[in-house]
């Protein structure tokens, strides 16, 4: 009899895990009909080094097994991404039966396990996160493996729950929560009140810490992981705990546990059409939108802890206990990793944001299917027909699972059918319309064409198959026109060589390179009249395109400035003109398209230009972020000020050092926890210096430092200075203070496509004020940056005008507009 029913086990055992592959590969089947999503595979496979360490920080290892297996057949790294889920699936069948010795509670769990949307991206985005449902047989593996060595003491057990142990750590960082689960489980099932079982304990704990440190050491001979610190949420707790703000780390750390919570228990597309529901009924749009679905999650954990509270006399007792904390354990750890900024915490639950729940969502598997046989037994108590009772259950299982088979079906036809179709339709219309491309190809890419960049990306890599005169050749990419015409002006590149492209989803690919070139060849240059206001032809200066304005001009005070408006403003006036023009900007590293070529409206001398606002900024690509300033000449300086942009890049602990020599300094101030996005910092006494260096530790939300202007307050300035808390008031009232050397002129220009949200068209200078006539030549700041998508040599610049600031007069002698750089098709 026990050999039948052993066999019977056995039997049931197999044709469940058969029923769970099946599952699988219903559900996610559709997914080895996708492409590639957008060049992120391709972008962090080829991005790296093919090497331990290189795979290790681009957590690449999957993909480049996939590379090696399929090359770029995507059909091939679905399928393993299906696979390895399937796998995970299996080993939760097998974990759920060992913890609770009951079929029917294991059975329940892992189909709920097996086919859900909670965390559909680790294989609906599967060839680019496979590696959550390896973590996991890493887990699901260490686990059962750690309670074979408690059940039957065998060291090898032991010895392989290390080893898996050490790979989840190595697969991924968060895989380090698993010595919590250990630990949990041992003193849930093993626990004994004696001497020798906390020695026993704490010698094996004191080998997975090893393990841990192990891990460590390595993760730290590697290097960090590969953009990471490029996340916005993990920019932010990089912040708070460097400015030891360990407070406000704990509350969003709360906050966003409770967001990640709530759609663990309630299905994510639910919770936002709940939480939209609640804003029409009750208003407060943002509030109730901050918040909503941090609150949800917490009254849901709040039920769940009273659930297993009054299931204290329950057979599962301990695996409630046990499934509440694993789910709230790997929640806190991505709580804690990635905590919510506030744009995050408004935002609505995206598709391919439900990975980070995968690891919690089997605590709650093994939660609902113990409620659910619990459940079933007390209608077995309360009804006589049972066949009735044993079939309620495997109803609800079963149209639980075909509400998530169908949901995901939703989610991937609609994947299949908008971005992956676009994807296919994009290949197949660049080799249509470039059957061949030169060996030296440099592909110009309007910036505002979304998805293009992406797409590029990964064309750059698959390419080789369709253009075999490619291979071994430097891709080379440009979304700056200026960029592209800097490059043939120094024959760098030719310009038969550069093709220009945009990208629609209603049109797709086009081919703008004929018109690029029509164009560039019939630029030339304009005579514009000496009006203060000249009016351009329509339709024949696209702002793609750098121009030079070439000018003449004189000016002269119209007042006596020393009776008008006193000796210590005109003395400002000119020591910031005389900034403005001789000082020189270093900083320790740019946003830039690749290194060495910065973005044009980054660049470091927008610091120290004048002006303020996007047209004129500089961002970061580095924390912290350093700016050194070099005066002309050693000057008693008694303060700095910035300007930044509201937002999430304003300096926030920040200090001032001095310097004669460049290479010892002396610190004159430090900032903790600022949030003004202009200040103006007096020193306490003048500092005499040749050298001045902002460096800021950190901004408001941990992202890169962004700022518009840097300038330092001279002690001859200081009277005048002193009346100011904003530097923009301070430039304000100076460029409205005429003085014997300095004017001040704006030149302003219009566009024929000027949106609400343009920055402003103008820019001010500094220019003689002597009544001799000089000659100046300016750049002007307009280029597709400030564009849409579709407009692509569709926006013009109509006029320009200069206008004096303050009283003077100004007479413009000679005008004149001509592309920036000369193009000459040679190399």
């Amino acid at each position: 009899m026990k050999r039948l029913l052993k066999y019977i086990t056995r039997r049931k055992v197999f044709f469940h895990c058969l029923l769970l592959c099946f599952v699988s590969i219903l559900a996610w089947g559709l997914t080895t009909q996708f492409w590639f999503f957008m060049g992120y595979e391709s972008s962090w496979l080829m991005g790296v080094p093919h090497t331990v360490q290189g795979l290790f920080r681009s957590h690449a290892y999957i993909y480049y097994f996939n590379y090696l297996l399929f090359g770029w057949n995507p059909a091939g790294w679905y399928a393993v991404a299906i696979f390895l889920h399937t796998i995970a699936s299996l080993l939760s069948f097998f974990v759920l039966l060992s913890l609770t010795n009951t079929f029917a509670i294991a059975s329940i769990g892992s189909l709920l396990f097996v086919a859900s949307i909670t965390y559909h991206d680790v294989v609906t985005w599967g060839s680019f996160n496979s590696y959550y449902a390896l973590m996991m047989i890493c887990v699901f593996s260490s686990l059962i493996a750690y309670r074979m060595y408690c059940l039957r003491k065998r060291v090898f057990n032991f010895i392989l729950s290390l080893f898996f142990a050490f790979l989840a750590f190595y697969n991924r960082e968060s895989g380090i929560m698993l010595v919590g689960i250990i630990l949990l489980y041992d003193f849930l099932f093993h626990f004994k009140k004696e001497k020798k079982y906390f020695i026993s304990l704490l010698f094996r704990f004191a080998l997975y810490i090893g393990v841990v440190l192990l891990y460590l050491v390595i993760r730290n001979a590697f290097g960090d992981v590969v953009g990471d610190y490029a996340d916005d949420s993990v920019q932010l707790r990089l912040r708070l705990q460097n400015d030891h703000q360990y407070f406000l780390l704990a509350w969003r750390t709360v906050l966003a546990f409770g967001r990640y919570y709530a759609s663990l228990w309630l299905p994510y597309e639910v919770l936002n059409a709940f939480r939209e529901k609640f804003v029409v009924l009750l208003g407060h749009g943002d509030t109730i939108r901050f918040y909503f679905f941090s609150v949800i999650g917490w009254f849901n954990v709040l039920l769940v802890s009273l659930i297993t509270f009054f299931r204290s006399k329950s057979t599962f007792r301990k695996l409630y206990f046990f499934s509440l904390t694993w789910t709230v354990l790997w929640i806190f750890m991505t709580s804690f990793a990635i905590p919510s900024t506030d744009s995050v915490l408004r935002q609505e639950y995206f598709w391919n944001t439900r990975r980070y729940e995968y690891y919690s969502f089997f605590g709650v598997c093994l939660y609902v299917a113990m409620i659910l046989f619990e459940f079933n037994q007390y209608l077995m108590q309360v009804f006589r027909n049972k066949k009735f009772v044993n079939a309620v259950v495997p109803m609800i299982v079963a149209g639980f699972v075909a509400i998530n088979i169908l949901w995901l079906w939703k989610i991937e036809f609609g994947l299949l059918t908008t971005v992956h179709k676009r994807t296919k339709q994009f290949y197949q219309s660049f080799k249509r319309q470039f059957p061949t491309l030169p060996d030296e190809v440099l592909v110009y890419q309007f910036p505002h064409a979304n998805g293009l960049n992406d797409l590029l990306g990964e064309w750059s890599v698959v390419r080789n198959q369709e253009y075999p005169n490619l291979k071994n050749r430097i891709y080379t990419t440009e979304s700056q026109f200026a960029r592209v015409l800097e490059k043939v002006s120094n024959k760098s590149n030719r310009l038969s060589d550069v093709i220009f492209l945009d990208y629609s989803i209603e049109k797709g690919l086009q081919d703008k390179t004929k018109e690029a070139l029509g164009i560039l060849h019939n630029a030339k240059e304009l005579r514009l009249s000496n009006d203060a206001v000249s009016v351009l032809p329509e339709k024949t200066y696209p702002v793609e395109i750098p121009y030079r304005l070439d000018v003449t001009i004189s000016a002269n005070s119209t007042a006596n400035q020393y009776e008008v408006f006193g000796s210590a403003n005109v003395h400002y006036v000119e020591k910031r003109a005389e900034y403005i023009k001789n000082s020189r900007m270093e900083v320790s590293a740019t946003a830039s398209q690749r290194p060495g070529e910065p973005f044009f409206h980054f660049m470091p001398q927008n610091l120290i230009d004048g002006n303020f606002g996007v047209r004129s900024g500089w961002m970061a690509d580095s924390i912290p972020a350093v700016i050194t300033i070099r005066l002309e000449k050693p000057e008693n300086i008694r303060g700095l000020f910035f300007s930044s942009e509201k937002g999430p890049r304003i300096p926030s602990s920040y200090h001032i050092d001095y310097s004669m020599d460049g290479s010892t300094w002396e610190k004159v101030l430090d900032r903790k926890n600022n949030t003004d996005s202009e200040r103006i910092d007096y020193f306490d006494k003048p500092v005499l210096s040749s050298f001045v260096r902002l460096t800021v530790d950190s901004t408001t939300t941990g992202a890169f430092l962004y700022l518009d202007e840097v300038e330092v307050i001279p002690e001859s300035g200081y009277e005048i200075a002193k009346n100011y808390q904003n530097p923009k008031e301070l430039v304000a009232n100076a460029l409205k203070t005429p003085n014997a050397m300095y004017a001040f002129i704006k030149i302003r220009w219009n566009t024929d496509k000027t949106y609400v949200e343009t920055p402003l068209q103008e820019f001010v200078v500094p220019i003689r004020a002597d009544g001799l006539p000089e000659k100046y030549s300016f750049r002007i700041p307009e280029m597709e940056q400030f564009s849409r998508n579709g407009d692509f040599f569709k926006k013009n610049i109509t006029n320009i005008a200069i206008e004096p600031l303050g009283p003077y007069n100004i007479q413009i002698l000679s005008k004149s507009l001509k592309p920036f750089y000369e193009i000459a098709d040679t190399r």
